[in-house]
């Protein structure tokens, strides 16, 4: 079965050190622009113009432009500024649907590097595109190798390897766009990004929680909840769904129906159990949400986290803001 986004296995070493050719660039002398990868030799480099050295947080610039002598294929790196965390996938998505490109796959091998293929059309050319996102820092690089629709199949080995050989020079300093802030709910650690607002919750004795809210344009645009149960109460697993289900509606949330149930990730935490739920929902004023719900256990206490955003449907790039948040906050707990 043919890898619809291969890596350039096809090639043996012999063949990638006769076919390819590193290519190191410092785009308009800014080292924190700085990239290696592996092109196919004899492509024409073109020059990448930019008013500015500098990335700005909504105009893709490009870095490095190269096309088959030929053939009508191109190879291009482009960079954007990000202001806040957000996963390289969901990135993706949120640029082809502004792009008008039509995906066809979508692999997410991290929360900072996504691949992609896709269809669009040039002038009533069809074209198909590799697409991949990596985010570094405050910076997304944006690799695209693309050729006409008949012609993309001869191409996407080669496609592969630039794509998984393109390596900023600059390694992160930080795992998100800002360095992350710590904070506790109890006795146990998390993390999130910075423009989320701590409040402790009040809560009885043995259940500890905080929460973190998210305002843009003096608007509420996120909420998340982390609280610590002891095992001392009266309480398991599927109870705290319900409970914090029962506490949602009470705030005047609806759950519409579950839409994901899938287990946690426990290697190198403490924990022994969790899962997480995904549910449709809507508020009082009929405005769609999405609650995001996880449960997880140890020894000693059940930790709960939630998420109540807008819907991804009608807001996309609010939600995926919020899902990358709960990510952070979900992964980080007890580390």
């Amino acid at each position: 079965m043919t890898d619809t986004l291969p890596t350039g296995r096809a090639f043996s070493p012999q063949e990638i050190s006769r076919l390819f050719l590193w290519y190191d660039a410092v785009p308009y002398e800014n080292p924190d622009l700085a990239l290696r990868l592996l092109v196919p030799n004899g492509w024409r480099v073109d020059a990448a113009t930019a008013e500015t050295p500098d990335l700005t947080v909504t105009t893709m610039k490009p870095l490095v432009l190269l096309a088959e002598p030929d053939g009508g294929a191109y190879l291009q790196v482009q960079a954007v500024r990000l202001e806040y965390d957000l996963s390289a996938e969901h990135w993706l998505r949120f640029y082809m649907i502004q792009a008008g490109y039509r995906p066809r796959a979508m692999r997410e091998l991290s929360p900072v590097f996504a691949d992609s293929l896709c269809d669009f059309s040039i002038s009533d050319v069809e074209f198909t595109g590799r697409l991949a996102a990596r985010v570094v820092d405050d910076r997304l690089f944006m690799i695209f190798g693309f050729a006409p629709a008949e012609r993309y199949q001869a191409l996407a080995e080669s496609f592969g390897v630039a794509v998984a050989s393109f390596k900023p020079a600059k390694p992160p300093s930080h795992p998100g766009v800002e360095p992350w802030v710590t904070l506790s709910a109890g006795t146990v650690p998390f993390s999130c990004p910075p423009h989320w607002t701590a409040i402790p919750a009040r809560a009885p004795q043995g259940i500890a929680g905080i929460d973190l809210t998210l305002t843009v344009a003096d608007a509420l645009t996120g909420w998340m909840r982390v609280k610590t149960v002891s095992r001392e109460l009266p309480t398991d697993m599927e109870l705290q769904v319900q409970t914090t289900l029962d506490a949602l509606a009470r705030d005047g949330l609806q759950v519409s129906r579950l839409i994901a149930n899938t287990g946690i990730s426990l290697e190198g935490t403490p924990f022994t159990g969790g899962f997480l739920q995904v549910f449709e929902a809507h508020t009082s004023a009929d405005l769609p949400q999405e609650i995001w719900l996880a449960v997880l256990e140890d020894k000693d206490r059940y930790v709960v986290v939630f998420l109540v955003t807008p819907d991804r449907v009608d807001h996309f790039q609010v939600w995926t803001r919020n899902r990358r948040a709960f990510g952070i906050v979900l992964g980080s707990l007890g580390r």
